[in-house]
């Protein structure tokens, strides 16, 4: 039975190696894509932010490793992206990002890309990426328009959850487009067999913007001809661990349709995986951060507004 709850936030047990799977079906084709996601407390830098730090490793794409060039140098260059430092706020929501690292990882290995892959495809690439590490507003949208990002850090903690109340969540439902608000209903459910506690969010696109800005993606082909009505819905499960509210799975679909035809499926699961263990990390940067100034907080974080 449903009832209201509020979730507790102990963010130095969500530190886990997690399994990936995104799905995204069109009615003329499909793509998978499978990675594994290592989440990692960092330290408290007070008692109202907390520091992660997030990696990516094995990725798969149809099944299989990246093998074609620019996809393989896609892949290297995440490694320059990844390990991604992220700061929450008590309700377990991202609020920063690290905005200096990438950029020194970048310096580090740019010569060694830019000798491993020549073409003028990749050189174009290259050019491209150097300009968005270069530009903090890049670095913080990484996160904003990441799926897992978005989901396994928007679970609101500290808050109570009321059945049938209605949220808002920006999720980033398009590939490498922003965000788009969902109004959703919430529930909760205690599965006491498993010692599980669920919760889901259902919902659908909550406002005309949203729709709109749907409608002219030109990088999506998602074009509504006059007179047809443009539509989608969500369907989030969170499991969570009974005692202690730490992520277990995260299951979602989200539809988009054109009248009464999909066009677009992605189905997003998310679950931890126990076989490979990982511990929580003592990062000195985020011991200096902790003993600094607020200017160097300015100066080393960017502030993300969708989600803070």
């Amino acid at each position: 039975m449903s009832r209201s709850i509020t979730l507790r936030y102990n963010p130095q047990l969500l530190t886990g190696t997690y399994g990936i799977n995104i799905h995204i079906k069109k009615p003329e084709v499909s793509c998978r894509i499978q990675f594994e996601e290592k989440v990692q407390f960092a330290g408290n830098i007070s008692n109202d932010l907390h520091a992660f730090r997030i990696t990516r490793d094995n990725l798969l794409i149809n099944g299989i490793e990246p093998d074609e060039h620019i996809f393989e140098l896609a892949n290297e260059c995440s490694k320059i992206i990844y390990p991604i430092t992220l700061l929450t706020n008590n309700k377990g929501l991202c609020h920063m990002v690290r905005n200096d690292d990438i950029r020194q990882r970048w310096l580090e290995k740019k010569y060694d890309i830019e000798k491993r892959f020549v073409g003028e495809g990749s050189e174009l690439y290259i050019s491209l990426l150097e300009d968005k590490i270069n530009n903090p507003d890049y670095i913080s949208l990484l996160v904003e328009k990441d799926l897992f990002i978005s989901l396994f850090f928007g679970l609101m903690y500290e808050t109570s959850i009321v059945p049938e109340k209605m949220i808002k969540r920006c999720i980033p439902v398009l590939p490498f487009d922003d965000p788009v608000e969902f109004a959703c209903q919430n529930s909760v459910m205690e599965c006491e067999r498993n010692k599980e506690l669920i919760v889901c969010e259902n919902g659908s696109l909550s406002d005309e913007a949203c729709l709109d800005k749907l409608i002219k993606n030109g990088l999506n082909n998602i074009l509504a001809p006059e007179g047809r009505t443009l539509s989608g819905t969500c369907d989030i499960k969170y499991t969570l661990d009974n005692e202690y509210h730490n992520i277990k799975s995260i299951e979602s679909t989200f539809v988009l349709k054109l009248g009464e035809s999909n066009i677009m499926d992605i189905v997003v699961t998310a679950y931890y995986l126990s076989e490979k263990p990982i511990e929580s990390i003592q990062d000195e940067y985020i011991n200096q951060l902790r003993n600094s100034q607020g200017e160097a907080k300015k100066t080393w974080f960017y502030k993300l507004l969708t989600f803070s």
